[in-house]
Protein backbone atom coordinates (compact mmCIF):
# COMPACT_ATOMS: atom_id res chain seq x y z
CA UNK A 1 0.00 0.00 0.00
CA UNK A 2 1.04 3.59 -0.41
CA UNK A 3 0.80 6.66 -2.62
CA UNK A 4 -0.33 5.78 -6.12
CA UNK A 5 -2.31 2.75 -4.93
CA UNK A 6 -5.52 1.65 -6.66
CA UNK A 7 -8.51 3.41 -5.07
CA UNK A 8 -11.08 2.05 -7.53
CA UNK A 9 -14.23 0.99 -5.62
CA UNK A 10 -14.43 -2.30 -7.54
CA UNK A 11 -10.83 -3.51 -7.67
CA UNK A 12 -8.98 -1.89 -4.75
CA UNK A 13 -7.52 -3.77 -1.81
CA UNK A 14 -8.41 -3.19 1.84
CA UNK A 15 -6.39 -0.04 2.68
CA UNK A 16 -7.33 2.09 -0.34
CA UNK A 17 -10.90 0.74 -0.23
CA UNK A 18 -11.26 1.80 3.40
CA UNK A 19 -9.66 5.17 2.79
CA UNK A 20 -12.10 5.84 0.00
CA UNK A 21 -15.06 4.81 2.21
CA UNK A 22 -13.93 7.14 4.99
CA UNK A 23 -13.26 10.01 2.60
CA UNK A 24 -16.74 9.58 1.09
CA UNK A 25 -18.31 9.35 4.55
CA UNK A 26 -16.64 12.59 5.60
CA UNK A 27 -17.69 14.34 2.38
CA UNK A 28 -21.33 13.28 2.83
CA UNK A 29 -21.36 13.84 6.62
CA UNK A 30 -22.36 10.20 7.16
CA UNK A 31 -22.73 9.00 10.74
CA UNK A 32 -21.38 5.51 10.02
CA UNK A 33 -19.09 3.57 7.72
CA UNK A 34 -20.12 0.05 6.75
CA UNK A 35 -17.35 -2.51 6.42
CA UNK A 36 -17.34 -6.17 5.43
CA UNK A 37 -16.93 -9.03 7.87
CA UNK A 38 -16.35 -8.92 11.61
CA UNK A 39 -13.13 -6.90 11.76
CA UNK A 40 -11.32 -9.82 13.44
CA UNK A 41 -9.13 -11.16 10.59
CA UNK A 42 -5.52 -10.04 10.59
CA UNK A 43 -3.35 -8.88 7.74
CA UNK A 44 0.32 -8.02 7.27
CA UNK A 45 0.61 -4.59 5.59
CA UNK A 46 3.83 -3.44 3.92
CA UNK A 47 4.43 0.12 2.76
CA UNK A 48 5.45 0.44 -0.90
CA UNK A 49 8.82 2.10 -0.26
CA UNK A 50 9.82 -0.68 2.15
CA UNK A 51 8.84 -3.28 -0.46
CA UNK A 52 10.96 -1.51 -3.09
CA UNK A 53 13.96 -1.38 -0.77
CA UNK A 54 13.65 -5.11 -0.03
CA UNK A 55 13.55 -5.98 -3.73
CA UNK A 56 16.55 -3.75 -4.43
CA UNK A 57 18.53 -5.40 -1.62
CA UNK A 58 17.61 -8.88 -2.86
CA UNK A 59 18.75 -8.00 -6.39
CA UNK A 60 22.05 -6.54 -5.17
CA UNK A 61 22.80 -9.63 -3.05
CA UNK A 62 21.44 -12.38 -5.30
CA UNK A 63 24.87 -13.49 -6.51
CA UNK A 64 26.07 -14.09 -2.94
CA UNK A 65 23.01 -16.08 -1.88
CA UNK A 66 23.34 -19.85 -2.26
CA UNK A 67 19.85 -20.76 -1.03
CA UNK A 68 17.21 -20.22 -3.76
CA UNK A 69 14.26 -20.56 -1.33
CA UNK A 70 11.77 -17.68 -1.35
CA UNK A 71 12.31 -14.73 0.96
CA UNK A 72 9.17 -13.21 2.44
CA UNK A 73 8.95 -9.46 2.73
CA UNK A 74 6.27 -7.96 4.91
CA UNK A 75 5.89 -6.02 8.10
CA UNK A 76 6.06 -9.12 10.27
CA UNK A 77 3.17 -7.63 12.24
CA UNK A 78 -0.46 -8.72 12.27
CA UNK A 79 -3.08 -5.98 12.31
CA UNK A 80 -6.78 -6.68 12.66
CA UNK A 81 -9.16 -5.14 10.17
CA UNK A 82 -10.82 -3.39 13.12
CA UNK A 83 -7.49 -1.82 14.17
CA UNK A 84 -6.93 -0.73 10.57
CA UNK A 85 -10.41 0.81 10.36
CA UNK A 86 -9.87 2.73 13.60
CA UNK A 87 -6.50 4.04 12.38
CA UNK A 88 -7.95 5.23 9.07
CA UNK A 89 -11.00 6.74 10.79
CA UNK A 90 -8.63 8.74 13.00
CA UNK A 91 -6.64 9.98 9.97
CA UNK A 92 -9.85 10.99 8.23
CA UNK A 93 -11.20 12.76 11.30
CA UNK A 94 -14.22 10.44 11.21
CA UNK A 95 -15.97 10.21 14.58
CA UNK A 96 -19.00 8.16 13.56
CA UNK A 97 -19.72 4.49 13.98
CA UNK A 98 -17.93 1.58 12.39
CA UNK A 99 -20.50 -1.00 11.33
CA UNK A 100 -19.13 -4.43 10.49
CA UNK A 101 -21.40 -6.72 8.47
CA UNK A 102 -20.58 -10.39 9.14
CA UNK A 103 -22.91 -11.38 6.28
CA UNK A 104 -20.23 -10.13 3.86
CA UNK A 105 -17.04 -12.13 3.31
CA UNK A 106 -13.85 -11.26 5.12
CA UNK A 107 -11.37 -13.73 3.63
CA UNK A 108 -9.01 -15.99 5.51
CA UNK A 109 -8.77 -15.38 9.26
CA UNK A 110 -5.03 -14.68 9.37
CA UNK A 111 -2.53 -13.47 6.82
CA UNK A 112 0.97 -12.77 8.08
CA UNK A 113 4.49 -13.33 6.82
CA UNK A 114 7.58 -14.64 8.57
CA UNK A 115 10.32 -12.17 7.61
CA UNK A 116 13.21 -13.84 9.44
CA UNK A 117 14.96 -14.87 6.19
CA UNK A 118 14.78 -11.30 4.89
CA UNK A 119 16.43 -10.11 8.09
CA UNK A 120 19.05 -12.83 8.07
CA UNK A 121 19.96 -12.94 4.37
CA UNK A 122 19.35 -9.35 3.31
CA UNK A 123 19.74 -7.46 6.56
CA UNK A 124 16.34 -6.02 5.71
CA UNK A 125 13.35 -5.11 7.78
CA UNK A 126 10.69 -2.51 7.14
CA UNK A 127 11.39 1.00 8.39
CA UNK A 128 7.91 2.50 7.95
CA UNK A 129 5.38 1.92 10.71
CA UNK A 130 1.81 1.21 9.73
CA UNK A 131 0.78 4.53 11.24
CA UNK A 132 3.34 6.52 9.23
CA UNK A 133 2.58 4.63 6.02
CA UNK A 134 -1.15 5.16 6.43
CA UNK A 135 -0.62 8.87 7.05
CA UNK A 136 1.56 9.25 3.93
CA UNK A 137 -0.99 7.32 1.88
CA UNK A 138 -3.92 9.29 3.29
CA UNK A 139 -2.17 12.61 2.64
CA UNK A 140 -1.40 11.59 -0.95
CA UNK A 141 -4.97 10.39 -1.52
CA UNK A 142 -6.53 13.53 -0.01
CA UNK A 143 -4.27 15.72 -2.15
CA UNK A 144 -5.05 13.71 -5.29
CA UNK A 145 -8.77 14.29 -4.72
CA UNK A 146 -8.33 18.07 -4.74
CA UNK A 147 -6.34 18.21 -7.98
CA UNK A 148 -8.33 19.01 -11.13
CA UNK A 149 -8.86 15.99 -13.32
CA UNK A 150 -7.36 16.01 -16.81
CA UNK A 151 -9.82 16.47 -19.62
CA UNK A 152 -9.54 13.70 -22.19
CA UNK A 153 -9.77 14.83 -25.80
Amino acid sequence: YGPGDNFDPISSHVIPAMMRKFQEAMASHASSVHLWGTGKPTRDFLYVEDAAKAVAQAISRRSSMSDPAPINIGSGRQTTILELARAIAKLAGFQGHLVFDPENPEGQPRRALDIHRAKALLGWEPSTSLEDGLKRTWDWYAQSQTKPKEVLR
